[in-house]
């Protein structure tokens, strides 16, 4: 549906410029491009705040009921501030005891084992 989006960078604007292609056939369906729509594609690359202006016609594939194939829409924009990367800090092993890192249990550790011990008795 839609043929091409031109977006325009200014200070906090974004001047998104969409146009769509119309459909060639009455059997197509009649899509409209809504704000909501055009929000959710543009999140992508930048944070959108609000809507500044949209066009006062609906924007679709579509030349009928007052539909037209292209729109532009102002967006104002999160700048992205620079934030350092924080390093992960490692942590540090802590010697344990040699008394507190053998089990307290003599017996076998897994369930083959244990079953044949139990077998056994």
């Amino acid at each position: 549906m839609i043929k091409s989006i031109n977006k325009k960078l200014e200070n906090n604007e974004l001047t998104v410029e969409v146009v769509c292609e119309v459909r060639k056939f009455a059997a197509h369906a009649i899509k409209v491009l809504t704000t909501e729509e055009l929000i959710g594609i543009l999140k992508k690359e930048y944070k959108i705040v609000s809507t500044k202006t949209s066009p006062s016609h609906k924007v679709g594939n579509s030349r009928r009921s007052k539909v037209r194939p292209s729109g532009t829409w102002v967006f104002l924009i999160q700048k992205e501030t620079k934030s350092k990367s924080r390093r992960k800090t490692q942590t540090q092993k802590k010697d344990i005891p040699a008394a507190l890192t053998t089990s307290t249990d003599s017996g076998p550790k897994n369930i083959r084992n244990r079953m044949s011990s139990l077998s056994k008795k």
